[in-house]
């Protein structure tokens, strides 16, 4: 579901989030506010989260810096909402390194260089609904493995295990149910 973004040597650098460079803080302050929103953000609430203002002079600073380096290497996207009101989001959470190269034929094609860079998932756009869900699903079939433990060596009774065992199956419904909005995020959140 999330793509995987191919950017060149020069901007795989501005993928890590442990660096303090401008162009890192930047990209860290913007996936850090999109994660809380959900939304595109804008240039003075990104000067607001590095240097506590959001002064003019700042966020020139923050403009040039992601001209120059994370919308030039295609990490962030610019979104003009009207003619005057531009915010930014994180065009993709998973990098992938690639070098040009040419191939005896004299194509140029992309080689692929090491493992998949993500971004932490704590900044994915994943409502916080999916996380609870999978949870509680998690939740109820632990649940339902232990009754049938427990139903197997004789310590719950019949009627109470037919019971206990419907009401389980009966909220684990609602609970797929649910998550059945989210098709694909599971996958998505559990691959490595």
């Amino acid at each position: 579901m999330q793509k995987v973004l191919k950017v060149n040597e020069e901007c795989v650098k501005y993928v890590g989030l442990d660096k303090d460079a401008i162009a890192n803080q930047v990209f860290t302050a913007l996936l850090t506010l999109s994660a809380k929103t959900d939304a595109p953000v804008k240039l003075s609430e990104i000067a607001e989260t590095i240097y506590n203002t959001s002064e003019k002079g700042k966020q020139d600073i923050i403009r040039l810096t992601m001209d120059k380096t994370l919308l030039k290497c295609g990490i962030v996207e610019k979104i003009y909402f009207t003619e005057r009101d531009v915010r930014y989001f994180p065009s993709a959470y998973r990098f992938q390194e690639v070098r040009r190269v040419e191939n005896s034929a004299g194509q140029k094609m992309d080689q692929l260089i090491g493992e998949v860079l993500e971004v932490p998932r704590k900044y994915w756009p994943v409502p916080r609904e999916f996380y609870e869900l999978t949870a509680l699903r998690g939740g109820y079939e632990d649940a339902m493995s232990r009754l049938e433990e427990d139903h197997e060596q004789g310590s719950v009774d019949a009627a109470t295990y037919s019971q206990v065992k419907a009401r389980l199956q009966a909220e684990m419904e609602v609970i797929v149910k649910k998550l059945r909005e989210y098709e694909g995020m599971r996958d998505l959140m559990t691959t490595r």
